[in-house]
């Protein structure tokens, strides 16, 4: 199977605060995920850490098969993704967006993984 995101022990650690904490997931070509969970939970960490933006303290990623310690990971980063914050949102409209995510992936006859 071809993946477009592995993880493996990726972590992010500040002093004795962990961002993110030895995560492992792999992310199949043509899934679509939504990260969703309470603050502090990592999600925007992970997006950092993957976009470029942080570098991270631990464990290792790739994209698209390019390990992110490679020269090219720039170009592969370029690819593109789909972004929705809701911070500072509630539970009914953490709800309202799980459904629109849900939506889209039922339109695009995809399927979607929401981690907690």
């Amino acid at each position: 199977m071809e993946y477009v995101l592995v993880t493996q022990g990726l972590s992010k650690h500040y002093k004795d605060f962990k961002a993110l904490d030895n995560l492992t997931m792999r992310v199949p070509k043509g899934s679509i995920y939504g990260f969703v969970g309470r603050n502090g939970a990592g999600k925007t960490t992970l997006i950092r850490l993957i976009c470029g933006l942080q570098t991270p303290t631990a464990g290792e990623y790739s994209l698209y098969g390019t390990d992110s310690r490679e020269k090219g990971i720039g170009a592969v980063r370029r690819r593109g993704a789909l972004v929705i914050g809701l911070a500072g949102a509630g539970r009914q409209q953490e709800a309202q967006g799980q459904q629109q995510c849900q939506e889209f992936c039922r339109m695009l006859h995809r399927r979607i993984t929401f981690f907690p």
